[in-house]
């Protein structure tokens, strides 16, 4: 993000400068907070921490407020306002951590989280199919509370726990976020096509692979999987958040498996 402090001061209010600088702090405190905690902590302990960064919100309202004032038509900035596509980037990701932190509770599903961070992230990131791998490190399987792709949720089978079990077995003994971003790199990697989507041409050719943490570091409590159409389609900003959406997810689960 752009420091705003070197803004010409006739591009933009105070009040809307400051709330761009708050709302930019506010998301670096919420980033280093979901990655400083760790899989595992006393039960409650992440849902307190994560009310506290509730609770740092609350003052940027009133910079809403000012910015309504400033733009009372919410008319669109002209092109090449920097400033003005800056306060709608901030405020999309504002409004896209927003609604990540209300999905997360105390009593998570995988199959319905699945579907609730599938609608939060297909359009901000351009997702042709997104899933959660979960690794059962005690039966050796890997299992697909939920899988979507190509407009439909699919029943996918349990495969073996180990690195040569396609792309997922693969990536979860990486045990880190991984990103391939071409059809011949997935493919390489494990990805088997059907002969129907080698016809059309409406397959993977971008695969992004965050690992979900848990108290083991060298055993991951499974993968959270992004697909798109399109090769080179997750920037390092994109990847950024799909890791993000991936250990904040995975550090609730772990604090629901560890409540008394």
């Amino acid at each position: 993000m752009t420091n705003v402090s070197k803004l010409p001061l006739n591009e933009a209010t105070t009040g809307m400068k400051t709330w761009l600088a708050e709302t930019h702090l506010q998301i670096q405190a919420m980033e280093h907070l979901v990655l400083s905690l760790e899989p595992g902590m006393v039960p409650g302990e992440i849902e307190k921490a994560l009310a506290l960064f509730r609770l740092m919100s609350a003052p940027l309202e009133e910079h809403s407020r000012i910015s309504s004032e400033t733009n009372p038509t919410n008319a669109p900035s002209p092109p090449g306002n920097d400033f003005g596509e800056l306060v709608v980037l901030a405020r999309q990701e504002r409004e896209f951590l927003g609604r990540l932190l209300a999905l997360m509770s105390p009593n998570l599903q995988w199959d319905v989280i699945g579907e609730q961070l599938r609608l939060l992230c297909q359009k901000p990131f351009e997702l042709s199919g997104f899933y959660l791998a979960q690794a059962n490190w005690a039966s050796q399987e890997i299992h697909f509370p939920y899988f979507y792709e190509v407009g439909r949720i699919r029943q996918v089978h349990p495969i073996p726990l180990t690195p040569t079990s396609g792309l997922t077995g693969w990536a979860i003994f990486q045990n880190q976020a991984t990103y391939l971003d071409t059809a011949e790199a997935c493919q390489a990697r494990g990805m088997i096509l059907t002969a129907s989507e080698l016809r059309s041409g409406l397959h993977t050719k971008s695969w992004f692979g965050a690992p979900l943490p848990s108290p083991d570091p060298m055993r991951p409590m499974g993968l959270m999987g992004f697909h798109c159409f399109h090769p080179n389609a997750f920037s390092p900003e994109r990847r950024r958040r799909m890791t993000l959406v991936a250990r904040l997810t995975a550090l609730h689960l772990q604090d629901q498996l560890d409540a008394p």
